[in-house]
């Protein structure tokens, strides 16, 4: 019985981890260009992509 307990409260342990890990997310993950060291939004940097590749799909 008294293992019974250890894991309901290892469970209860581990779902207020994930609760607050899903209500307060940390920012710490930051993408930088390799080539000029800006701040990327997404996976390609805006200031070295070519202008001629971002107009292609026309």
């Amino acid at each position: 019985m008294v293992f019974v307990y250890i894991g309901i409260g290892i469970a209860i342990l581990v779902a207020l981890f994930l609760l607050k890990k899903i209500l307060f997310p940390s920012n710490s993950f930051e993408m930088f260009c390799q080539k000029c060291g800006t701040k990327m939004d997404g996976l390609k940097c805006s200031r070295c992509e070519d202008h001629s590749k971002r107009q292609s799909w026309r």
